[in-house]
């Protein structure tokens, strides 16, 4: 194909084009997209990454980029880089920010209604997280919809809103993403789109640099509202087409990474071991394979990869660590071993390379989608398959362990608790 970016029609039309740059972890997506900017000024940026650090690279590579500052809001009596964020984009000035800052502002209509006028290009340095559940009581629907507050529509789960009722600001922030018609009922709980799909129809063009982008909720979501994506390159040239987002196999780090075998892996045995939900229910049970993950996360740092003793170095001083553990964020707490704080980074940690001297890796979590979220996209005609949802967690645990000094081409431990994870990642690697 020899379609040029510049070629694709995308503004205003049914068929919005999402340009995404799939590319495995550390082939120079982000760099490639500032040099894209830098080289094609006749458009004004909104660029948005998860990271202080790539919001400073974006600055130090394109000075006229502006980063939202605090500002005094007047009406909450808070300060807010929101208001700073709408009156930049007023402006038309070239942007760089956080997902959540752009989730914050894009719940503003008067932000939407600017940008609807602009010759905007959004670039996402990965994906966003498009739907989650809201946090409520379990009774909360069912009382609103006995005050006649609101109603679903039978077949998507649409709520509306029929009426507010005083409730002492516990149900306001409910009521006004209900009537902003994001708000959809899946099994008496709630979800909500996090950002409105016309902030991406109506941006002239949309860039995703991602890995692993057709196996993303925001792909789903992308694909429920009729929004094309197309896969170009990593020329920041033009960007130009491809039919598929190149493959990578594995075998190329067969040799680098050496999983740990046997029985310092039996709490994983079962399929759904180490998912959320199992974390919960060890949490309300203060289950013993809790206390084995941690004396086995103990004993591997101490004994089977004797990484010595860095509990006195500092959190900034990422170089000095020699080893990396992570669970699913909500269960840090319980699950840290004494002297293990430092070491914990997310699970879901994305375009660091601030550990890249690390040589031992442990990844407690087994990654599944969110069971009501696939329920909602299936009830509305998309589907995700179990391939879909294996595809997704080998990427988010090859995104984990490409912190490491595997990114370096030099060897790695691996602990792999999860039977399903681990079978995952050796297919990959093509060990088996």
């Amino acid at each position: 194909m020899e379609e040029k970016f510049n070629s694709f029609k995308v503004k205003d039309g049914e068929n919005n084009a999402v340009f995404v740059n799939d590319q495995f972890c550390g082939a120079g997506k982000s760099q490639s997209a500032i040099e894209f900017v830098k080289k094609n000024q006749n458009y004004s940026y909104i660029f948005v990454t998860p990271y202080l650090d790539e919001i400073e690279r974006v600055v130090r590579n394109c000075p006229d980029f502006i980063q939202p500052e605090f500002v005094y809001d007047e009406v909450k009596k808070t300060r807010s880089k929101a208001n700073d964020f709408i009156n930049l984009i007023k402006q038309e000035e070239n942007i760089v920010t956080s997902h959540s800052l752009l989730q914050n502002v894009m719940a503003d209509s008067e932000a939407i209604d600017c940008l609807t006028k602009q010759n905007r290009v959004l670039i996402l340095d990965e994906v966003m997280n498009v739907v989650e559940l809201i946090n409520l009581r379990k009774d909360t629907l069912l009382i609103l919809k006995n005050e006649g507050c609101v109603v679903s529509e039978e077949k998507t789960g649409l709520l509306k809103l029929i009426k507010r009722v005083d409730s002492s600001n516990e149900y306001d922030k409910v009521f006004d993403l209900i009537e902003s018609g994001i708000v959809y009922e899946v099994n008496n709980q709630l979800i909500v789109w996090t950002i409105p799909v016309d902030l991406f129809k109506y941006m002239n063009k949309i860039i995703i640099l991602t890995y692993g982008y057709q196996y993303q909720i925001m792909a789903k979501f992308f694909k429920l509202h009729g929004i094309e994506a197309l896969y170009v390159d990593n020329n920041y040239d033009f960007y130009n087409a491809v039919s598929t987002p190149p493959e990578v196999s594995g075998v190329k780090y067969k040799d680098l990474i050496d999983i740990e075998m046997g029985k310092i892996n039996d709490i994983g045995e079962k399929k759904t071991s180490l998912s959320k939900a199992w974390f919960n229910s060890q949490k309300s049970t203060k289950g013993e394979s809790i206390q084995k993950l941690k004396r086995n996360l103990f004993n591997l740092k101490r004994n089977i990869w004797k990484c010595g003793n860095d509990n006195r170095v500092s959190i900034k001083d990422k170089l000095r660590l020699n080893m990396l553990w992570t669970v699913f964020s909500d269960f840090k707490n319980i699950c840290c071993p004494s002297g293990m704080t430092n070491n914990f980074i997310s699970c879901n940690l994305r375009a660091s390379n601030d550990y890249r001297q690390v040589s031992n890796m442990a990844y407690a979590v087994n990654v599944f989608y969110n069971p009501l979220i696939v329920q909602w996209f299936r009830s509305m005609d998309v589907s995700i398959s179990s391939e879909d949802e294996d595809k997704f967690a080998l990427i988010e645990m090859i995104q984990y362990l490409y912190r490491s000094a595997v990114r370096e081409g030099k060897p790695i431990n691996v602990y792999i608790p999860s039977s399903r994870m681990r079978n995952l990642l050796i297919e990959w690697l093509g060990k088996n």
